[in-house]
């Protein structure tokens, strides 16, 4: 009986296939990049805003984040795009805005709008016990 083999080209086919179709779940660099200049933003209205004296260890722990999630950034950004994974640099750019955002409420300063926020930070990905 003779068995027909798949071409090597059918092979090489399904994995650049997969590979790609894995990576579309990841969020793109557009998201993160909002993600942290938001982020960003809220730290700076926070520190104007007089966290540093209300509130200066949640402050501290946001700007950190921020600094970590950027740093993630830059080294998602240096790999080829099929093993780029931007979700931790997301999810530390959201918990950044988080904890400037409640640094900023203890001061009692007025807190960034929703609507001016991008769709992945109208729900937080964190559990319960974070916020």
């Amino acid at each position: 009986m003779n068995r027909l083999s798949p071409s090597p080209a059918l092979y090489l086919a399904g994995t650049f296939t997969f590979l790609w179709l894995s990576g579309c779940q990841d969020p793109d660099m557009t998201e993160v990049r909002h993600v942290l200049e938001s982020a960003n933003l809220t730290i700076e209205a926070a520190k104007q805003g007089g966290a540093m004296s209300f509130a200066p260890d949640l402050l501290g722990l946001a700007e950190n984040e921020l600094l970590t999630g950027e740093k993630e950034f830059q080294v998602q950004q240096g790999k080829v795009f099929w093993g780029q994974d931007f979700s931790l640099a997301l999810r530390l750019g959201n918990l950044a805005q988080l904890d400037a955002e409640k640094a900023l409420s203890l001061t009692n300063g007025p807190v960034p709008s929703p609507s001016n926020l991008p769709p992945s930070q109208h729900q937080s990905l964190l559990p319960e016990t974070h916020r």
